[in-house]
C-alpha cells in the first residue's frame, strides 16, 4: 500500500484546480497563460495524465509540434495519439501520422475525428481509396455532423483533381443514396457533374459551409494564397473613395472591409452575409456601423439605404447568372456611385458561367462587362490577377469597377 505524507496530499490535492485553471485561459485561446498551470500540475505529479494530455495540446496550439509530439508520447491514449498524428500532418509526416490515427482506433476514442484526420493523412501519400474509406467511416460513425459531410466533399474534390471524377463514381453514389437530402452532398455531386441547370449555389450549403468554418476561416484561407482582399484595397484606392457608406456584400469576417479601411479610414461600412457565424466574427473586428445576417439578394430586395460604394470579395462566385444580383445592387446606389468586385474567371470553355468541380462558379469577362453594361452601369477598370489557389493550381480572376450612369 502506497502511503502520503500529509503535505503531498496538499499538493495533489489542489491538480484538478490547476487543470480547471489551466482549462479556462485555455479555452479563450490564451494559450501561454493556460500551459502555465498545466505545467504546475505536472511538475506536481509527472505521470499526472490529466496534465500531459493538456500540455501536448496546448503545444499543438501554439504550433510547437515537436514538443506536443514529446509530451504526448509521455502518456499513449487515444486523445495523446490524435495529438501525434495532426502534429505529424503539420510536420508534413503522413506516414507518421496514419500509424498514430490508427493506433488510435485499436483504443476507445472519438471514432468520428479521429477516421477523418486519417482521411486526410491518407491522401496526403494519394492512398486514394483508403482516404474515402476513412473519410465514409467518419460519416457512419457521425454522419448528423455536417463538419464530416463537408470534409468528405473537399476530400472528393481534391482526388477528382488528381484521378478524375470517373475513380469517385461509386463513393458518390452510395453518399447520395444515404444522404439524399443533405445540401452538402446534393452540391457537392452537382459540382462534380458540373452541372449546368444550376444557376447559383444552395443557401443551405452556404450557410452551413460558412457557419462551420468561420472560426478557423482566416487560417484556412492563409494556405490559400488568398489575395481578394489585398486586392480589392489597391482597386478600391483607385476611384478615390475619401468619405461615404460602403455596403460590403458576403462580408464574411471583415478581411475587405479591414484592409480598405487601413487605406480609407473615414469610410463607414455595413455588412451583410448569409452565414450567423461569419457575421460574429467580423463583430468582433468592431469596423462595421451596422451588420446584417440575410442572404443578400434578399437583402438588397428590402434595402433602404443607398450607398456611395458597394464591394463584393470573392461573392459572386457562388453566383452563375449575375443577372438579377446586378439589377439589385444598383438600386442600393446613387448615380455615380460605384460597384467593386472579384470575379473568378471561366477559362475552360466559352460559356458565360461555369460550375466548377470545386463548387464556385467561373465567369466570361465578356458575359460580366455586357451584363453590367445592360444593367445601366459604366465599366471604370477591369484587372486580371490571381485571387487565389485551388489545390496546386492558381485561380485567375478579375478585379473590376462599375459605377452607376
Amino acid at each position: 500500500m502506497l502511503f502520503f505524507k500529509n503535505k503531498d496530499l496538499n499538493k495533489l490535492s489542489v491538480l484538478p484546480d490547476l487543470i480547471t485553471k489551466g482549462n479556462v485561459f485555455f479555452t479563450n485561446q490564451k494559450y501561454k497563460q493556460a500551459l502555465g498551470f498545466y505545467k504546475k500540475a505536472y511538475l506536481l505529479k509527472p505521470d499526472y495524465e490529466y496534465a500531459i494530455i493538456n500540455i501536448a495540446n496546448t503545444y499543438f496550439e501554439l504550433k510547437q509540434y515537436t514538443l506536443a509530439i514529446d509530451f504526448a508520447e509521455k502518456h499513449i491514449c487515444a486523445e495523446t495519439l490524435n495529438i501525434i498524428g495532426a502534429s505529424y500532418l503539420e510536420l508534413d509526416e503522413p506516414s507518421l501520422a496514419v500509424d498514430a490515427f490508427e493506433e488510435a482506433l485499436t483504443k476507445s476514442c472519438d471514432l468520428a475525428w479521429t477516421y477523418n484526420h486519417l482521411s486526410q493523412a491518407y491522401q496526403k501519400i494519394s492512398s486514394y481509396e483508403k482516404a474515402l474509406e476513412a473519410g465514409w467511416n467518419a460519416i457512419l460513425a457521425d454522419g448528423l455532423d455536417d463538419s464530416h459531410h463537408i470534409n468528405y466533399s473537399y476530400l472528393m474534390y481534391e482526388v477528382a483533381l488528381d484521378k478524375g471524377v470517373g475513380f469517385l463514381s461509386d463513393y458518390l453514389k452510395n453518399w447520395e443514396l444515404c444522404y439524399p437530402e443533405n445540401p452538402i452532398v446534393t452540391h457537392t455531386s452537382s459540382a462534380l457533374s458540373q452541372d449546368k441547370s444550376m444557376t447559383r449555389v444552395n443557401d443551405k450549403y452556404l450557410k452551413k459551409i460558412f457557419d462551420i468554418f468561420a472560426p478557423d476561416f482566416e487560417e484556412v484561407l492563409l494556405g490559400l494564397d488568398y489575395n481578394v482582399p489585398i486586392l480589392l484595397q489597391k482597386y478600391f484606392t483607385m476611384i478615390s473613395p475619401v468619405y461615404g457608406k460602403v455596403l460590403d456584400l458576403g462580408c464574411g469576417t471583415g478581411l475587405c472591409a479591414k484592409n480598405i479601411l487601413l487605406s480609407n479610414p473615414k469610410l463607414k461600412f455595413d455588412g451583410v452575409d448569409i452565414s450567423e457565424q461569419m457575421i460574429n466574427e467580423a463583430r468582433c473586428k468592431k469596423i462595421y456601423n451596422n451588420l446584417y445576417c440575410e442572404e443578400i439578394e434578399s437583402f438588397l430586395e428590402n434595402n433602404k439605404v443607398k450607398y456611395n460604394y458597394i464591394i463584393a470579395g470573392d461573392v459572386f462566385t457562388y453566383f452563375g447568372d449575375l443577372s438579377n444580383l446586378f439589377a439589385k445592387i444598383i438600386k442600393s446606389l446613387n448615380s455615380n456611385d460605384s460597384l467593386v468586385f472579384s470575379i473568378a474567371d471561366n477559362y475552360l470553355n466559352k460559356e458565360d458561367y461555369l460550375l466548377g468541380i470545386s463548387g464556385r462558379f467561373g465567369h466570361s469577362k465578356n458575359y460580366v462587362l455586357s451584363l453590367l453594361e445592360s444593367n445601366g452601369y459604366v465599366i471604370d477598370f477591369v484587372n486580371l490577377d490571381h485571387l487565389r489557389n485551388e489545390g496546386d493550381a492558381k485561380v485567375m480572376g478579375y478585379i473590376i469597377s462599375a459605377h452607376k450612369k
